[in-house]
């Protein structure tokens, strides 16, 4: 078992070490320090460990973990916003990203009223949030669909204008 101090000490480097080594932290298991790169790409984890004592000590360690971790990200780029905005999720029912058939249940004037609406709202992590309700009683379960769908496109188009907008910055003030 490790002494608080060890431990304290361990966690230290490592976190040091993540931010030189984006996604690359330094551990020690039974007293046997190595280097670990956890990646997630497009919905999959990729890990890998890289022992002082495989590799000849730790600076030829980093080095393969360095050499891994690039790999991994050239073979598997990571996923813009406007990408994870667009995807089909597996609990998707409407078969539209950002898209919802919502129940509403109000009561006004002391009745109960229920009704549904397509619901559009703007991709995760898009300020402001705003959503755009279209009611099936209004223009019918077809047309209140592709209204939503109208909508969700709208706010699509101003994310992919966001993104836009910080790769021209980007490139302003990172050039490569």
């Amino acid at each position: 078992m490790m002494s608080t101090a060890i431990l304290e000490e361990t966690l230290a480097i490592s976190q040091l070490e993540q931010q030189k080594h984006r996604c690359i932290g330094r551990y020690f298991r039974d007293g046997k320090p190595y280097w670990r790169v956890c990646i997630m790409r497009q919905g999959k984890f990729y890990q890998k460990t890289f022992s002082d004592r495989l590799h000849d000590g730790n600076e030829a360690a980093l080095h393969a973990a360095l050499q891994w971790r690039d790999h991994i990200f050239e073979a598997y780029p990571a996923n813009g916003k406007l990408f994870q905005a667009t995807h089909v999720r597996k609990n998707n029912t409407s078969g539209r990203p950002g898209v919802f058939l919502r129940k509403v249940e109000r009561v006004r004037r002391g009745k109960a009223l229920r009704y549904q609406i397509w619901q559009a709202q703007t991709p995760e992590g898009m300020k402001p949030f705003k959503s755009r309700s279209f009611s099936i009683q209004k223009y019918g379960a077809e047309q209140a669909f592709k209204l939503a769908v109208a909508a969700r496109e709208v706010f699509e188009a101003k994310l992919a204008e966001q993104e836009q907008q910080c790769q021209r910055a980007t490139a302003i003030y990172c050039p490569t």
